[in-house]
């Protein structure tokens, strides 16, 4: 099908410019996702540029997993580490967050699911998409 070709440029401390170039695909697909992610155990607290801020569960099967939100900017913080990443977008754009924490079980044994970020959703990606991620230390 092609390849996808991500380019990350440090454009000051902590913030990585990140461009996605679709342009070589021989054929469009109907979605992608770009998955911004980090620990779970660390990253428990959510909160974003529509004021929203909560804490998300260690549960599984919860609505935590995949939460679909269009805020311009959504944040994980690690409050014992002091650290907060965060994922900017333009305005509207389709997104989902989310966490989980947990054991599973498949046919090849047990493995631990741990993950904590956003992930954005593209319908019929063409050409270069841009976005920014952000790494904070907080006092």
């Amino acid at each position: 099908m092609g390849s996808i070709v991500f380019t990350y440029t440090v454009a000051g401390p902590g913030i990585l410019d990140v461009a996605v170039d679709f342009s070589s695909l021989r054929a469009t697909p109907d979605l992608a996702y770009l998955a911004n992610e980090q620990g779970a155990r660390s990253f428990t607290l959510y909160s974003d540029s529509s004021g929203i801020q909560r804490y998300f569960l260690d549960v599984p099967d919860t609505p935590d997993q995949w939460v679909p939100t269009t805020a311009e900017r959504t944040c994980f913080t690690a409050e014992a580490r002091k650290l907060r990443f965060c994922v900017e977008t333009q305005p509207e754009q389709a997104k989902f967050v989310g966490r989980e924490r947990y054991f599973q079980r498949r046919w090849s044994g047990l493995f631990s699911l741990s993950w904590a970020g956003t992930d954005i959703e593209l319908a019929r990606p063409q050409g270069v998409y841009r976005y920014q991620v952000t790494v904070e230390a907080l006092p």
